[in-house]
């Protein structure tokens, strides 16, 4: 079963780790965005989706000799706000950064990013920027989750940059100081590329979905 190229419409990023691979969950690391596009947006694009999760899934099902597998969840979810559903779709993308091959070579991927004009970029990429994402559709199957098809995020346009949250400090978060008041004697120091950004206004953080392979 081979990979197939997707893009999609500008959407908003939520939960952006585009300049460096997260390695919380995942020792070799993850890139990875969240595209929440409008249901109008979002038809083509999950149809494709659909269409191409069907026949890899006739394709597996006929190569392991069987007339049904199970099936993963879609890599798309209708966007809900106080459990209703307010019209808009959210595509996970993902990515591994570093990757080891069956025969135990590894290499690493990075997700390129680039500008409206086109033009390369470094430029941190925070939670309500607006984005292009071209990437591919990937089939895979385990025994636990069934047959699924996941979206690796390959390249990123940024139409319009929102810079991830600030330096962490208090005042940037409307602390005043208290006199008198408990003092720490470990001061952290924060690091802004460790720090969520933030989709502004519109979402909380967002419980991590089902891994996929």
């Amino acid at each position: 079963m081979k990979r197939k190229p997707i893009s999609t419409p500008t959407g908003l990023a939520v939960w952006p780790k585009l300049n460096e691979p997260d390695k919380r969950w995942k020792a070799e690391g993850e890139f990875q965005v969240t595209l929440r596009l409008s249901a109008e947006d979002a038809v083509d694009i999950v149809k494709k989706i659909k269409e191409f999760h069907g026949s890899a899934y006739r394709r597996f099902c006929q190569d392991q000799g069987k007339n049904k597998l199970k099936k993963a969840n879609m890599p798309f979810v209708d966007h809900e706000v106080d459990g209703e559903k307010n019209g808009e779709v959210d595509f996970k993308f993902r990515l591994k950064h570093r990757v080891e091959t069956r025969a135990g070579d590894t290499f690493t991927q990075t997700v390129a990013l680039f500008d409206a004009s086109g033009t390369p970029m470094k430029d941190l990429v925070g939670g309500g920027s607006k984005i292009r994402v071209r990437g591919e559709m990937n089939p895979w199957f385990t025994a636990s989750l069934g047959f699924g098809v996941s979206l690796w995020v390959k390249a990123v346009q940024v139409l319009e940059l929102v810079e991830p949250l600030g330096n962490g400090s208090a005042e940037s978060f409307g602390f005043d100081s208290v006199n008198g008041g408990f003092t720490t004697s470990e001061p952290l120091e924060f690091d802004e590329d460790k720090m969520l950004p933030l989709l502004p206004g519109k979402i909380s953080q967002e419980a991590s979905e089902e891994d996929d392979f």
